[in-house]
């Protein structure tokens, strides 16, 4: 049976901006460190194969595992976050003085309405799931491990308890922490696990 695990990528800097698919910052200090202690958990898990999405933060927390366990990381471009188009790097306070019609419509409904230049909830998670099934696809039995963002774990778990889109914002997915899922003889995915800090 496949083990599934989302772990969210460690702090990074710009920390509590909106850092989506067009913003590429390193992992800050903190990150670096939390990154290492991760480490240590997760090959105790002793996963069979890393995925990451391409941007730096996900690449930057897996690498001490990859490094440790002799595993290579295959990454994935479906798995990088949601692109927040002309909002990229800007606060929730800016972005609502700037865009405050859009931005209001954009919270009350994410899946229809992009932010300016970006994408909308539907894509984001059509292409992340279009992104698992390809990884699902290719490996039977043993365990997975993904380095992801908090939206594209977000679709997942979406996906896989069937939540309404406005429940997108009221699921919390925090740096470090890890999601687990088992993936049923007939494909389904089952949530084990969710939200479980690693540092």
């Amino acid at each position: 049976m496949t083990e599934v695990l989302l772990l969210r990528h460690a702090e990074p800097e710009s920390a509590g901006l909106y850092i989506g698919r067009g913003s590429d910052p390193d992992l800050s200090p903190r990150g670096l460190r939390d990154a290492e202690d991760i480490s240590s958990v997760i090959l105790k898990e002793k996963p069979d194969r890393l995925y990451s999405s391409p941007l730096k933060r996900a690449g930057e927390t897996i690498a001490p595992t990859a490094r440790k366990s002799g595993l290579d990381v295959i990454v994935s471009e479906g798995l990088a976050e949601m692109d927040f188009g002309e909002w990229e790097g800007l606060g929730w306070k800016e972005i609502e003085k700037r865009d405050s019609e859009i931005w209001l419509s954009w919270l009350d409904n994410p899946w229809k309405i992009p932010p300016p230049g970006g994408e909308t909830l539907k894509l984001l998670q059509e292409r992340v799931i279009a992104s698992l099934n390809d990884i699902l696809r290719d490996f039977h039995g043993g365990k997975i491990l993904i380095a992801s963002h908090g939206g594209p774990i977000r679709s997942i778990l979406g996906h896989v308890l069937f939540l309404e889109p406005s429940a997108f914002w009221s699921v919390g997915i925090d740096y470090a922490c890890l999601c687990r899922f088992r993936r049923q003889p007939h494909g389904a995915l089952e949530l084990l696990q969710w939200n479980v800090p690693l540092v």
